[in-house]
């Protein structure tokens, strides 16, 4: 099963999403390009991620990057970070790979590019997000972006014409136009297919019980170590009180369980503000997870 998609930016100008809403599943905006520069935000982005988060159309996020180098990337991660401040994406943010001043596939090695979207994924999960990659089959994928590590992340693949050409890998979204017409737009914009559902169709999500999240992590949904951190976390969710629930059903800890070091906190035993949190955190124990847990003892009576 495959949904028709956009990606839009300042030059498709001032879209009616509403009439927009009805010919598509999902949209990816603009965000911005290049360095931490308020003249290089997309001058639609903030009104497109307003209109969808309002009409409730399912949308991705993606960068346009200049970086050559590690160093430039971290120029960029900060402006990526400035943008999508203080709102909720819930899919991986695509960084657009092309011919740019100073990155040319014909002329960058194999390891360099390695380097560089190595360095934008650990940057980017550092800030809870998940990194997808946007670029064209013939000359970055095939090229210069094939080694194995490339297999874990998203693959949004750029080859205009009636079918993906050449391309023996998994991939998540196909854009194989930039001349599609959609009500709402004025002029050209570029269509895509989605094959793999790589973001919630729903942009407000439910939110689980830290028990829920827990049984989840045990089957095995959330990933392990460092990559369900920060998968946890880009949901929204506590992931030290997620992982203090796992910890106590799979014996992992000999901590005491949230619920016995709460009651001792009602009692007394663990001092009060300031104290407390030092105290519990020294233990190794997470102050704020043991506060709301005190907290529904007191409501409970």
């Amino acid at each position: 099963m495959s949904a028709k998609g956009i990606d839009v930016s300042h030059y498709q100008g001032r879209i009616n999403w509403e009439r927009v809403k009805p010919q598509i599943d999902f949209a990816i905006l603009r965000i911005g390009l290049g360095d931490d520069i308020p003249s290089q935000d997309d001058k639609q982005f903030e009104r497109n991620y307003a209109e969808c988060v309002r009409l409730g159309i399912p949308f991705a996020v993606y960068f346009f990057s200049y970086a050559v180098n590690k160093a430039k990337v971290q120029t960029e991660i900060a402006h990526i970070k400035r943008l999508l401040n203080g709102k909720k994406i819930n899919a991986p943010v695509y960084i657009d790979v092309e011919n740019t001043r100073g990155l040319d596939w014909r002329t960058i090695s194999k390891a360099d590019m390695l380097g560089i979207m190595q360095e934008f994924n650990a940057q980017l999960a550092v800030h809870g997000y998940r990194m997808g990659i946007y670029s064209s089959r013939s000359a970055f994928w095939n090229e210069k972006m094939s080694d194995p590590w490339y297999e874990n992340v998203s693959k949004w693949v750029a080859e205009y014409g009636d079918k993906v050409n050449d391309f023996n890998r998994t991939y998540d979204i196909w854009q194989y136009t930039s001349k599609g017409a959609i009500d709402g737009i004025n002029g050209n914009v570029d269509m895509n297919v989605m094959y793999n559902n790589v973001f919630s169709f729903e942009q407000a999500p439910s939110v689980k019980s830290n028990e829920q999240l827990a049984d989840e992590v045990i089957n095995g949904k959330w990933g392990n170590g460092a990559d369900r951190k920060n998968r946890l976390t880009a949901a929204g969710y506590n992931y030290e009180a997620v992982q203090a629930i796992v910890n106590e059903r799979l014996g992992k800890s000999d901590l005491k369980s949230l619920d016995e070091i709460a009651r001792e906190v009602v009692r007394g035993k663990w001092g009060n503000g300031s104290e407390r949190v030092k105290k519990l955190t020294a233990a190794g124990y997470d102050a704020k997870a043991v506060q709301s847990r005190v907290n529904n003892l007191m409501k409970k009576g």
